[in-house]
Order: structure tokens, then sequence, then C-alpha cells
């Protein structure tokens, strides 16, 4: 059976996979490293975290308890970040000197290597080290007849493992796709779960890797029963990562791999559910364009745009990551969440003292669980509104049985912070201050940084909503000083619905305790579940952290923050140019305007209908928003998702089409 008709491409792990039985080097090189500094690892503490940019293994062993002890211990004071850097620079040199001398080929390695080649494969690699770790280990594996096609090292994507981007890079630069004809092989837990996440076929290297741990003549020399035990347990490890196959090293790995596509054909063939993911993004108006005389102009199913703040359009590599299936208390999972907890603080700039807590649930379950587990009993909530999604905070207090103060501005009118100023001055019983940074019912932005200083300086709580601002608009907690921060993965950073979360202060979720008056939305008790087991309380949304996972990635890569901010700025200026030639006018101007969705006024014209308005430019390939405003007829334009400036301008020129179509002519 030929392998080619079902795949294009093996990527392979190095150590304890295809070179150092036992995955041995790594290990002596970061034991070695921490001991110049009085600090003792186990091996145990080291391999938990193997197959991770050996940057970020040194982090994460920082971060582990039992060794931040250790480190106080021995050096008089808690690890910093300058000790985390200098661990990060010592350790090159060790990996690269422990690397070399273990970069003997295991046995079989090139023979497997040789028949997927016959087969009609391409080879690649992956791996923690980085390319100067990796200089001496390519050289020796040349001379022993292993040149991959293609070699991604650590720091050459903006994330390692368990994030897929290594992968995203081989299939790039080799010009592989779908994910499903890839097979990704590796001895980690962190490997295997890269592989889950980039929707490779992934096989487990069990006896040679990271779960056993041992040399080829180490395992040898034990008796049958232990040997067979421990691969036993590796093998078990592996599968609880999500592994579709387990072999004890590549020498078996072709018969496996012919095994397994004899035995399910349908699994390794392009599936028509990929072929679906290519039509949602390949289709859209183009192919509904295409076919002008068709009896229907409705596109495809799942082939429009989502102008919306949410849900919104997704990129192929954020649905290609749901197209794997996770267990909810698999390691591979559990190490999947933390890496996006830890990101999300990041993405906000939060200090050492910030914590994020995810939640299965919309945007707004978010919301309810922060203002129930950060507000107490008997707290009082002063609720700037200006828009809906403020009103909804007052509302969440009033079934929480929180006393709100609600201090009433206009829909195009910004929250004051001298009036927020002047309102906690007069009411001292005010413990904190609930503030929607954008306003997602007009797209209005309310001057967060002003109204963080006011609400500190009368050091009240402060909560923020920033569910349509997060990732996009600039928020710097090391600079702004809040309890919680709200936002959801279906916002701008580009994944799909399905989890919130909170980035709370630490002292003020552990002082929460008792003010929940719900199991389900209690975020301190969330955070103490996952901190004691790493894993969720309830049922998580696995495919939703998945496709979170492979959105922070592209976020990164595509330049965060700033870059996302630009590119939603175009697209709201080729929309607002636009939709301003046809006469359309905005609710708000120009510099009270978020570039997130945009509020327009709907035509006085008898013709015009929204609900007929929308139909047709849906048909068109384009899913707008109905207004959210009680006073004045409106609908919303989203500038945000995984499109840009020119999918706004055929959307401008979809709503002109349908409103000639409909015969709206007074536009004003």
């Amino acid at each position: 059976m030929s392998l080619a008709k079902h795949f294009d491409l093996v990527i392979f792990d190095w150590a304890g996979t295809m070179v150092d039985f036992g995955c041995r080097a790594p290990v002596n090189a970061l034991i070695e490293a921490f001991t110049r500094h009085g600090v003792t690892l186990t091996e145990e503490q080291v391999r938990r975290d193997m197959g991770k940019a050996k940057a970020d293994h040194v982090r994460a062993l920082l971060e582990d308890a039992r060794v931040a002890d250790a480190w106080r211990l021995a050096n008089g004071r808690n690890p910093t970040a300058h000790d985390r850097d200098t661990l990060i620079a010592e350790l090159g040199p060790l990996m690269r000197a422990q690397a070399a001398h273990a970069a003997t080929l295991i046995d079989g390695a090139r023979a497997a290597v040789s028949s997927l080649r016959a087969a009609g494969l391409k080879i690649a690699s992956s791996t923690g080290y980085t390319r100067d770790m990796m200089e001496p280990v390519l050289k020796s594996a040349a001379t022993q007849g292993y040149v991959p096609d293609h070699v991604v090292c650590s720091g050459e994507t903006p994330h390692g493992r368990p994030s897929p981007l290594m992968i995203f890079k081989a299939c790039a630069d080799l010009g592989v796709w779908p994910f499903s004809r890839v097979i990704k092989v590796d001895d980690a837990v962190a490997g295997v779960a890269e592989g889950k996440a980039a929707g490779c076929l992934t096989v487990g290297v069990a006896a040679s890797g990271n779960g056993v741990g041992l040399s080829a003549a180490a395992l040898a020399s034990l008796p049958a029963e232990e040997r067979d035990s421990r691969i036993a347990a590796a093998r078990k490890e592996l599968n609880g990562a999500g592994a579709d196959i387990v072999v004890d090293s590549v020498a078996t790995l072709v018969p496996a791999l012919e095994q397994y596509v004899a035995q399910r054909p349908a699994v390794v063939s392009a599936p028509a559910v990929e072929a679906a993911v290519a039509a949602t993004t390949t289709t859209g108006l183009a192919g509904v364009a295409a076919n002008p005389d068709s009896s229907s102009r409705t596109p495809p199913t799942n082939s429009q745009v989502l102008l919306t703040p949410g849900p919104l359009t997704t990129s192929t590599e954020t649905k290609a990551a749901m197209l794997s299936d996770w267990g909810s208390w698999d390691s591979a999972f559990n190490a999947l969440t933390a890496s996006v907890c830890r990101d999300l603080v990041s993405i906000v700039e939060a200090p050492a003292d910030h914590v994020c807590i995810p939640l299965q649930g919309s945007g707004t379950f978010a919301v309810e669980a922060a203002l129930g587990t950060f507000v107490p009993r008997n707290g009082k909530v002063l609720v700037p509104d200006n828009g809906a999604y403020c009103k909804r905070i007052a509302r969440i207090l009033t079934y929480l049985g929180r006393e709100a103060v609600v201090l009433t501005f206009a829909e195009d009118a910004p929250a004051d912070p001298a009036r927020i100023d002047s309102a906690l001055a007069a009411d001292p019983t005010l413990t904190h201050v609930a503030q929607v940074h954008c306003e997602t019912g007009t797209g209005i932005l309310n001057p967060l940084p002003e109204i963080a200083a006011v609400v500190a300086s009368h050091g009240r709580g402060l909560i923020v909503d920033a569910m349509s601002s997060y990732g996009a608009i600039p928020i710097d907690a090391r600079k702004l000083p809040f309890d919680a921060l709200i936002a959801a993965s279906g916002k701008c950073l580009e994944g799909v619905p399905g989890m919130g979360f909170v980035i709370g202060r630490r002292s003020a979720l552990e002082s929460s305790g008792g003010n929940s008056r719900s199991l389900a939305m209690d975020l301190l008790d969330q955070w103490q579940y996952m901190q004691k087991t790493g894993q969720w309380r309830f049922t998580p949304p696995t495919h939703v952290v998945a496709a979170l996972r492979a959105a922070i990635d592209q976020y990164q890569a595509q330049g965060a923050q700033p870059a996302r901010l630009a590119r939603y700025t175009r697209n709201y200026t080729a929309l607002v140019s636009g939709m301003r030639k046809l006469g359309l006018e905005t609710f708000l101007p120009d510099s009270l305007q978020a570039p997130i969705i945009v509020t327009f006024h709907a035509p006085p014209d008898p013709a015009y209908e929204f609900g007929e308005f929308y139909r047709r430019v849906r048909e068109r390939g384009f899913i707008l928003y109905p207004g959210k405003l009680t006073a004045v007829d409106t609908f919303r334009v989203g500038c945000i998702g995984a499109i840009d400036a020119a999918v706004l301008g055929r959307a401008v020129a979809a709503i002109a089409d349908v409103l000639r179509e409909m015969g709206v002519r007074r536009i004003r």
C-alpha cells in the first residue's frame, strides 16, 4: 500500500525520536544549569515539560512551586526574570555540548526515513533546541545519512510546542496542505499536543523517548518485567495525550503506518470536513459571483463573511485546529490550557501578581462570574452607562443581589472620568466601578486609562468589560490598575466563541472567598482547582481552547496588538469611507469611534426594512448586525475577524447593490 495516497509529509522530533535514545541530553543540560545555582532538579521535574522550547522549559521549571522553593532556599530570594534569563543563556552551551555528544541516530531511524522517501513523502523536523544547539546535531546526523528536507528550530516561530506553529511553518515552506496529510512523530507529550493542535496524524514514540528516559543499554539491562512496565507507562501517557498511534521506536514506524491506513482509510484520506473548511475560506463571495444566473444567490453553507462583533470570520488555521478531539483530563490538553492562560495574561502586560481564569460559555458568562466573584455580597457598584452592554452589567448585578448605582451618559458620549470622580467622592459606600471599555452597542471607546486612574485614586476596585477591545486596543496592566478584566475567545483574538476569561489581580481573587452565589460561576473555585490539578472543574470547551491556541499563535506571528489594531483600522477606514460615499451616516463622530464595530443610521426611506436588507446582503455573502439603540433606527457592521480592507470594500459594494434593488432612494 502506498503511503503517498494518504500523506505528503512526515515531521520528526529529534532527541528521543531520531537521536539520543532516552532523551538524555536535555535532561543532563538542564540539571547541570540549575545545579550551578544551587538547585538540584529531579529527572521527573525536568521531563514533565520536555519537548517545549528550552526557554519555555526553563520558565516552566521556575514556575514549579517545589523548584521555586529550592531556589529561594539556595539563593535567598524568589527566582526573578533576571535569573530566568541567566539560566537560559547558560543553558545554550550546555545543551549544545550535550546534544552533540548524544547525536547518534537511533537504530532504524535512517531506514525508516529511506522507506518514507521511497514511498514519495517529504521529510521535515522540528525541535525544542535552538539553531545554535542543533548545529552539531545536524552535522552529525548528516554524516550518518539523515538530512531532512526542512528543519524548524526553537525561536524560529513566535511560540514552540504545544503550539502548532512549527508544523505550520514547515507545511507553509514545503507547500503541504491539508494538515491531515501530515504525520507528526514525537516522543514527548508537548510534541503530541503540537501534532494534535495542527490536525495531523500524530505518532508517539515510547521506548526510545522521554517517557522511559533510559539509554538503549540501560533499558536493555532491566529485567523484562520492569522494562515492559516502563514502556507500557510511556505508551499510556502518549495515548492519554492523544497520539493516534504509539510505537516503541521509529524502527517500527512504517509498518505501523501501513497497518493504520489499511484499517482506517477514511481517517487519513482528505476528509469531507476539511473540504468544507477549504470551501469556507476560498469560495466566499467570489464563488457566488461566478454564478450570476443561478436560481439562488445563497452561498454554500458557512461561506458568509461575518461582519459581526463575534462570532466572526476565522482563519483556515483556526478552523483546522478543531479537527482533532481532545480528552478533557489529558495532560496534553491541560498543557494547552496552561499555555493559553499564560499568553492571555501577557497580551495585556499583566505583572506576575495577575492570573487568568478561563470559563466555559459566552463573554456574558465571564462578566457575570467576575461581578459575582470579585464584588462582595454587600458590595455597591457604580456603573457608568452609555450603551446596551453597560445596562447588561446593571441587570446582572440586580440578579446577583448586588447594589448598582447607574451613572447615565448619552449613547453618543463617552463615560466622563470627572463625573465618575465626583460620584465616588460623594458616596464612600461604593466599593467598585464596572466599566465597559468598548461599548459594542455603538462602537464607542470609553477613556479607560483615565477612568482607572480615578478609581485607583479613591481606593475602589475596578472591573473592566474589555470584551470588544482586548487584543486590539492597547491595555497595559502595569499602568492600568484593575481587580478584573474580562474578555472572550471569539472577539479580537479571532478564535471561536465558547470561552470567556478573566484576568484578575491575585490578591483580589484570593480574598473573594464566599462572594459567589453560584458554583459554576465561582472564579476562585475554578482557579484553585486548576492550580491544584491543571484541569477544568467541569467539562471544558476543548475544541474552543484548541482553536484559541491556534488563533493566539497567529496573533503573535502577525505582530500582536499593534498589527491587529492597524489591520482593523484599515478595515474601518475602508468601510466608513465607502458607506459615506453611499450617503450612509455613522452614529458616532470619528473621534469617539473604535475600529471594532460601526453603527450606521438606517435609511429613512419607506422602502428600507432591516430584515429584508439583512437577508439580501446575506445572499451576497455578508452577515451584518442589527442596531442596539432604542431611540434611533440603526444597523451595525463589524471590522474585526480574519478579514481585510478588500473584504470590507466588497461588503460596501454588496450593500449598495441591495439598497438599489430594494428601491431605497432616501439615504439620510
